[in-house]
């Protein structure tokens, strides 16, 4: 289950709405003006009234369910269209959040939603690191985690939450020692339980 902070919150937002990963210098900026859940709703219903108030309800749902990695789930866009409809004018933008933070807690056992709402909550975690690092320019949401990992691989069974993998191209490396048995220093075993993750990722032996 995902944690909605104040950060966390304005990350899904810019990550749905504008597929942004905010700067640092903007990330605090906003954060420092809105510093509640009842402030963020007064600036999503706000960003809605303006930067989307050419759009249609069914539009702005297709670009939120673009942005969320949604769009070969039949029908969600026209579900978050009638919600935003339901909504009326003065309230898309808090609905918005709602739906993010409702989508972030799908379980992730769930047949349809749960990688999906998965891979959201990895994205949203790497999007915020980024841009809660000083001097981070920001850069597009859909790039948030893709830089890979690195995994030095043990001469002990290498299993679980340590080795496995990111959203980006990660790099499991392993030793061979000089006569091919554990005791030479050899650390890609039997026991080893490697799990790449979404990216293209690499097993790199020397």
């Amino acid at each position: 289950m995902a944690i909605s902070t104040n950060g966390v919150i304005l990350t899904r937002l810019a990550g749905a709405l504008y597929n942004q990963q905010l700067s640092n210098g903007t990330y605090n900026e906003v954060l420092t003006a809105f510093n509640s859940p009842t402030a963020l709703n007064t600036l999503a219903n706000y960003l809605i009234s303006t930067d989307f108030a050419s759009k249609t309800d069914l539009q702005i749902a297709n670009t939120i369910v673009t942005n969320l990695g949604l769009s070969s789930v039949a029908g969600v866009a026209n579900w978050v269209s009638a919600q935003l409809t339901a909504a009326g004018s003065a309230g898309k933008g808090a609905k918005i959040i709602s739906l993010l933070n409702d989508f972030s807690n799908i379980d992730a056992t769930d047949v349809t939603y749960g990688a999906l709402a998965s891979a959201f909550n990895n994205k949203v975690d790497a999007a915020q690191a980024l841009s809660q690092t000083s001097s981070n320019t920001g850069s597009t949401f859909a790039a948030a985690g893709t830089v890979g990992k690195s995994f030095p691989l043990t001469t002990s069974a290498d299993i679980g939450a340590a080795f496995t993998g990111s959203a980006g191209d990660d790099t499991f490396s392993a030793v061979v020692g000089t006569d091919g048995t554990v005791t030479g220093g050899t650390t890609l075993n039997p026991g080893d339980n490697l799990i790449g993750g979404t990216g293209t990722d690499t097993l790199s032996l020397s």
